[in-house]
């Protein structure tokens, strides 16, 4: 209850709102220079194959590694994808780029989980 009330206290402070305002326009401004030769949208629909497929409710320890290897070679590749519209309104694609870096993150996130618990609980079925 106390930490809820001191993480609700911190997200409403001042302080958090300005250093959330300034790391967004710095990323902003980041991707803007992203070089733009790979386009994500293809990729965004393989890291949907590649959950549907390897990181699925059976899982293997081969597979769910195979998925956090590619997932880690997306994020290396970021800077190499980009944005072709560079609208400041109703910019659908900067949208979507966003979308895309945050799947990856929660994607690495949701693997490295799954490759750490071995055992078998509800949905997460370890075929070993």
């Amino acid at each position: 209850k106390e930490a809820g009330r001191n993480a609700a206290t911190f997200a409403l402070s001042e302080q958090h709102k300005t250093r959330q305002v300034l790391d967004t326009k710095t990323s902003l401004d980041e991707i803007k220079k992203f070089k733009n030769e790979v386009d994500f949208y293809p990729l965004r629909a393989e890291v949907g194959d590649l959950f549907y497929k390897n990181v699925g409710i059976v899982r293997k320890k081969k597979e769910l590694e195979s998925a956090h290897e590619r997932i880690r070679e997306l994020k290396s590749q970021v800077r190499l994808m980009g944005v072709s519209d560079m609208s400041k309104v109703y910019n659908t694609n900067l949208i979507e780029f966003l979308e895309f870096q945050n799947m990856l993150d929660i994607c690495e996130i949701v693997v490295r989980s799954a490759i750490k618990r071995e055992v078998s609980c509800g949905a997460h079925f370890r075929e070993e």
